[in-house]
């Protein structure tokens, strides 16, 4: 399984190595707002690009670190912990983003959030004295607001996206219209005589921006599926996209079989179909396009949306 690349990859490799450096040297002569805007840069080269490779990932977690350090430089903390979190999703023992995220978060008064990140980091580095002293801080300052009076107001700097109210959302409305576009595309394809639909994910940046892994014979097995899930979460581009579209065809499916273990709104449960299943980050919608006529020539039925316990993934697709 794999991306299908588009553009040169090499090329925005190679280009957002050049920013990493220019950021650095930015960095280094204390223009940190210069520094920012070369990571930002370096990491829109790998996004667009749709780079897929191990050595792309490395990079992409190793500019997020560095941007949040330049974002920590400019009074910007949750402009930090946003990279933190993003460079900790591609690599979870990265010790500076758990550290530099930590810091972020005792800035703004979340102690106990930041004392877990350095517990988290501790592990991974025990002889780390920085570490320790950051925690002893976080300590006292937690007994501080225990004895004080004081409380850590959450509700203001929860990370973008995520209601701590709710356990679930609507899809944006910008996922929404993205999935009723590639419904219609769908029906298109299948109408203009596709007969079979091959699986996989597209990871969406903003506007038309997509990019597509195929992840075939992902729904043969419980284990197959949680392989394609962790190559897709690996990927440093799945940690930064805005939303993510799964298309599996139900006849190229063993697992899951929701249409037997849930609400099923198609009388004969054997009919193909295709399944268009939207996430976004607490949020997720599925779609099934029933398909008559013979497998060599489907024809595509309205799609329905479906109960929200007839899903592909029982897990989520974001890291």
């Amino acid at each position: 399984m794999g991306p299908l690349e588009t553009g040169s990859t090499s090329k925005a490799f190679e280009q957002a190595l050049g920013e990493k450096a220019c950021g650095n040297t930015h960095f280094a002569a204390g223009d940190y707002a210069r520094a920012r805007d070369s990571y930002d840069l370096a990491l829109s080269f790998l996004r667009d690009g749709f780079v897929a490779t191990k050595e792309a990932n490395e990079l992409a977690a190793k500019v997020h670190t560095n941007a949040a350090a330049a974002c920590i430089k400019l009074g910007d903390p949750l402009g930090a912990i946003e990279h933190c979190q993003l460079a900790i999703a591609i690599d979870p023992r990265n010790v500076k983003a758990l550290f530099r995220k930590a810091e972020s978060l005792k800035s703004l008064g979340r102690y106990s959030e930041a004392l877990a990140q350095l517990e988290r980091a501790l592990l991974l580095e025990e002889n780390n004295e920085e570490i320790k002293e950051s925690m002893d801080e976080c300590e006292d300052l937690i007994e501080f607001q225990d004895h004080g009076g004081a409380f850590e107001s959450r509700h203001d700097f929860d990370p973008p996206g995520v209601d701590a109210d709710k356990e679930e959302q609507q899809l944006p409305e910008e996922a929404l219209a993205a999935a009723h576009a590639k419904l219609e595309e769908l029906t298109e394809e299948i109408l203009g005589g596709r007969a079979t639909v091959e699986e996989h994910v597209m990871l969406n940046h903003g506007e038309a921006k997509f990019g597509k892994f195929d992840i075939k014979d992902a729904f043969f097995s419980p284990s197959n599926l949680s392989s394609a899930l962790e190559f897709v979460r690996g990927q440093h581009f799945t940690a930064s996209a805005k939303f993510a579209f799964v298309v599996v065809q139900k006849s190229r499916m063993n697992y899951p079989n929701v249409w037997w273990a849930h609400p099923w709104p198609v009388e004969d449960r054997e009919m193909d179909g295709v399944f268009l299943e939207t996430h976004a980050r607490g949020a997720h919608s599925t779609w099934f396009i029933p398909l008559e006529g013979s497998a060599e020539r489907p024809i595509p039925q309205r799609a329905l949306l479906l109960d929200q316990e007839c899903k592909l993934l029982d897990e989520p697709l974001f890291p």
